[in-house]
C-alpha cells in the first residue's frame, strides 16, 4: 500500500503569500500612479489609527486625540513615503504596523526626553523586522509598556535595580531616601508589573 502523499503548505500559508502578492500590486499600482489603487490604498491606510489607538491603550492612554490625530498622520506620510521598499513578503497592514510601532516608540522617546517619564531612550528602542529577537522583542515591549505605567520613582528604582545593578543602599543614597523605603518602591514596582503584564498577555489571548 502507498504512504499517502506528504502534506502540502497549509491553506492560510498559500492565502497569506497570495494576499501578500496581490498587495505588492497594490502598492506598485499606486506609485505608478493609478487612481483606483491609489484609493484602495488610502482605504487600507486606515487601519493605522487602529493600530495607534492600540497601543495608546496599552501604555494607559498617554497620548490624547490630537496627538494621536497627528501620529495618524505622520505614520501615513511615512508608509506613502517608504512604498516602495514594501516587498510583499507580509501583508501590508503587517508592514504598515511597524511603522505605526515605531512612531509610537518614537513619540513616546520624545516624550521622556521632556521629562514625561524616565525609561531612557536606549530601552524604548525596538529590533528591526526578521531580527532572531523579534519574538523576545514582543516581551521586552510589553515590559516597557508596563513600566510607563508605573511611577517616576518606581521606574526610577527598578532601572537603578536591574539596568545599573545597584544594590538598595546605592539606590538609597542615590533617591536620597531610607534603604527600606527604596525596598517599598521596588517591590511595589514588581506587583504593579506583574499585574499589568499579567493582563497584557490576557487581552492579546482573548
Amino acid at each position: 500500500m502507498q504512504s499517502p502523499p506528504s502534506p502540502s503548505t497549509p491553506r492560510r500559508d498559500a492565502d497569506l503569500a497570495l494576499s501578500a502578492t496581490h498587495d505588492l500590486e497594490l502598492a506598485r499600482a499606486a506609485r505608478g500612479g493609478d487612481r483606483g489603487s491609489t484609493d484602495r490604498l488610502v482605504e487600507r491606510l486606515t487601519c493605522v489609527a487602529l493600530f495607534l489607538n492600540t497601543q495608546n491603550r496599552r501604555f494607559g492612554g498617554m497620548f490624547d486625540g490630537e496627538a494621536l490625530r497627528d501620529l495618524d498622520q505622520e505614520c501615513q506620510a511615512i508608509a506613502w513615503t517608504k512604498l516602495g521598499e514594501y516587498e510583499g513578503r507580509g501583508p501590508l497592514e503587517a508592514w504598515v504596523y511597524r511603522i505605526c510601532a515605531l512612531q509610537f516608540m518614537n513619540a513616546v522617546r520624545r516624550r521622556g526626553r521632556r521629562g514625561t517619564t524616565s525609561i531612557d531612550a536606549h530601552e524604548l528602542e525596538l529590533p528591526t523586522v526578521g531580527e532572531p529577537s523579534e519574538w523576545a522583542a514582543d516581551d521586552l515591549q510589553r515590559l516597557r509598556v508596563a513600566l510607563c505605567g508605573l511611577s517616576d520613582v518606581e521606574q526610577r528604582v527598578v532601572r537603578m535595580r536591574h539596568y545599573e545593578q545597584l544594590g538598595f543602599p546605592e539606590i538609597a543614597a542615590e533617591l536620597a531616601m531610607p534603604v527600606n523605603t527604596a525596598k517599598s518602591h521596588y517591590h511595589r514596582a514588581l506587583i504593579r508589573l506583574r499585574d499589568r503584564l499579567k493582563r497584557a498577555f490576557d487581552e492579546e489571548g482573548t
